[in-house]
């Protein structure tokens, strides 16, 4: 591994996605991190802002072949973060604090959080909800049950069949 790539994974990428497994992400602040990021790499193999190169040749410059873009190593961090807290026992603090539910009476701020954890790791793990030609219960974005937590509480419990099923979720689809 070059000096460059030793760089732009331990100082720049390291501090870009500290903390990003716990916060619900939204597509401008995915938006802001792939430039930032992008911005880095290009300072990083001293590109010129007008000279006209592809962001993904800029990271396989640095990067090397595998360097995944930041939305992607982002989805990995929270699909790795969520199988970790499912194996939590359920009296753990951690694990009640991040499954809260929402109370009955519960309004949310006027200029308040629009998008949740849980609805935002819903939506990047609804690529599980179909086997085949089959839909797994409980995946419709308008059911609030939590049938497809609990799928995904079985699934990760065999920590090999979660990592498999989270780099099926983070591979590119051709």
């Amino acid at each position: 591994m070059s000096n460059r790539q030793i760089l732009a994974k331990a100082l720049v990428r390291s501090v870009l996605l500290y903390g990003s497994e716990t916060l619900p992400v939204r597509v401008n602040d995915i938006h802001r991190l792939l430039v930032f990021d992008h911005r880095c790499l290009q300072n990083i193999v001293r590109i010129s802002w007008d000279h006209r190169v592809n962001n993904a040749v800029v990271r396989k410059r640095v990067l090397g072949k595998d360097g995944k873009s930041i939305d992607d190593v982002v989805k990995l961090h929270q699909l790795r973060w969520l199988g970790h807290v499912l194996r939590i026992p359920n009296h753990r603090l951690s694990r009640r604090a991040i499954f809260y539910g929402v109370g009955v009476d519960w309004k949310k701020a006027r200029s308040g959080q629009t998008k949740t954890w849980r609805k935002s790791i819903k939506s990047l793990t609804s690529g599980l909800s179909h086997v085949g030609r089959c839909t797994l219960p409980g995946w419709d974005l308008r059911n609030e049950s939590n049938r497809w937590l609990e799928t995904l509480n079985d699934m990760a419990q065999n920590s090999l069949q979660w990592r498999r099923c989270i780099h099926s979720l983070c591979s590119p689809k051709f």
